[in-house]
């Protein structure tokens, strides 16, 4: 008989860097990095980009000119780029990234979170029902014991058989309430193995991006299915 346990063990401590693999989780760390890129891009409009080489030959040359020359071209087009001169547009455009990089972060954050109270929430059921199959082959084995007890008071002319029919259908009924324990432990185990990202195996798996949540790195879930 195919053991759950030796088929899909599940570790006494889950590191929570497993849900670095998770596509969720994978989605929102590259919205979130994205988001920082244009936030860096925005910050670099601000710095004029001077053609200094095009400027070679030129004397007087200060800010009341700039302007003009800006609008020169050198060979294809324009070798001043003078970002302000629209000062205003760029600082919108700024805080516009910095706004979408805020959002990407609360969202990154909201959805680890999602996928911690998703793993906890699979951790939780799992120790409820490995208490419950305890509890349910306690119950199995007195009713076993029942049945066997009912025979041998049947055999000896102490008891009607319809007390060993009840008997019997005691033990059919627990042993059918262990099977479907046993189905419920499977089907947690294989959902914790999809929360987690796939693998219990934490070598296989990226590290949680530190989103202003530093502590998110070393944290762990813990279970403790026998």
């Amino acid at each position: 008989m195919l053991s759950v346990e030796a088929a899909l063990p599940v570790p006494t401590v889950l590191p929570i860097n497993l849900l670095a693999r998770r596509p969720d989780v994978l989605s929102a760390r590259l919205t979130v990095e994205a988001a920082d890129a244009q936030r860096l891009a925005a910050k670099a409009a601000f710095y004029p980009t001077v053609s200094l080489r095009a400027l070679a030959g030129i004397g007087a040359f200060g800010m009341s000119n700039l302007g003009q020359w800006s609008a020169r071209g050198y060979g294809a087009g324009p070798f001043i780029s003078l970002p302000l001169f629209d000062g205003g547009r760029l600082r919108a455009e700024y805080r516009g990234s910095e706004a979408q990089l805020d959002g990407a972060i609360a969202g990154y954050n909201d959805t680890v979170l999602h996928a911690v109270q998703q793993t906890a929430d699979q951790i939780t059921r799992l120790d409820a029902l490995a208490r419950e199959r305890l509890d349910q082959q306690q119950t199995l084995e007195a009713n076993e014991a029942a049945y066997k007890l009912a025979e041998e008071r049947y055999r000896a002319g102490l008891a009607s058989y319809l007390t060993v029919l009840n008997a019997e259908t005691q033990v059919l009924t627990a042993r059918q309430s262990m099977v479907d324990i046993l189905t419920s432990q499977a089907v947690s185990r294989v959902t914790l193995l999809l929360a987690v990202g796939g693998s219990f195996d934490p070598r296989a798996s990226g590290g949680l991006a530190d989103t202003r949540h530093p502590e998110t790195s070393s944290a762990t879930l813990t279970q403790t299915i026998p």
